[in-house]
């Protein structure tokens, strides 16, 4: 069962979340403001936060970034709440560590997608850490990485979203490297679950190539979850006489493409 812990000082608001996540198997516990909630933090588990932008005291945002900058809670998904999202809003998210904004009010229809990719990112983050302490069991997976079928998603346009350097550990650029160097690869791309791309190997790929990484993998894990499933390793895609293939890798994702 997973454990969200919702923060807004409107308590019809906190009231409407908790029905619709108690609606989907959820816990949920609430506290109408950050300082409440920092207090309670160790009171229960907590899998995602989703707290208010705008509240007495201390915001969201500070609040997300203080729970970003405790090695206790660092890994635990943040997802904002406000009446008014513009990019302003979206860039502030994402300079504290949120995974996402969502506009209120919401529909059910609309905050699932958004709280199971949120969940499914916080857990694939957990499983970076051991990535990490174990970078060569992490390399010796790159071959896999332009083999292995789970399933397939429609064509969609996201938007695109520049290419910039995020540090890293190196067994994930070896691992880019033997992906590339694999036969028939033609592109391989690592990519941040929030859509950034941090490396590319061989020829070039669209600009927005982290955005459809991004759609993909979201949908997959939500819909692994709805049939009961831990999670959803990897996706290929056939275009043409081209294979398009995702590999989420804790919090990251290595995209390859290569003839059929």
């Amino acid at each position: 069962m997973n454990h969200i812990f919702v923060i807004d000082d409107s308590i019809s608001v906190r009231k409407a979340l908790e029905l619709s996540l108690k609606k989907e198997g959820m816990e949920v516990r609430s506290a109408a403001s950050a300082e409440q909630a920092l207090e309670q933090m160790d009171a229960a588990p907590t899998d995602l936060v989703i707290a208010d932008v705008i509240m007495p005291g201390l915001s969201g945002f500070e609040l997300c970034r203080q729970l970003k900058a405790d090695d206790r809670y660092r890994n635990i998904p943040v997802l904002i709440i406000s009446g008014n999202v513009d990019p302003e809003t979206r860039q502030q998210a994402h300079q504290v560590g949120a995974e996402g904004v969502l506009k209120k009010p919401f529909r059910h229809e609309e905050l699932m997608p958004a709280v199971n990719q949120a969940l499914s990112d916080g857990a694939k983050a957990k499983a970076a850490e051991q990535v990490e302490v174990e970078p060569e069991e992490v390399v010796s997976a790159a071959p896999e990485a332009a083999t292995t079928t789970r399933t397939e998603e429609p064509m969609v346009n996201p938007p695109a979203t520049e290419s910039r350097p995020q540090a890293h550990n190196g067994a994930f650029s070896a691992m880019l490297d033997r992906a590339a160097a694999t036969h028939g690869v033609l592109s391989a791309v690592l990519v941040e679950r929030d859509g950034t791309v941090l490396e590319q190997r061989g020829e070039p790929l669209p600009k927005n190539i982290g955005q459809f990484a991004r759609f993909y993998m979201g949908t997959a894990e939500f819909l692994a979850g709805r049939l009961g499933e831990s999670g959803a390793g990897q996706l290929e895609l056939e275009l043409g006489g081209k294979r398009l293939t995702m590999r989420g890798l804790g919090d990251k994702v290595l995209v390859t493409l290569r003839h059929m």
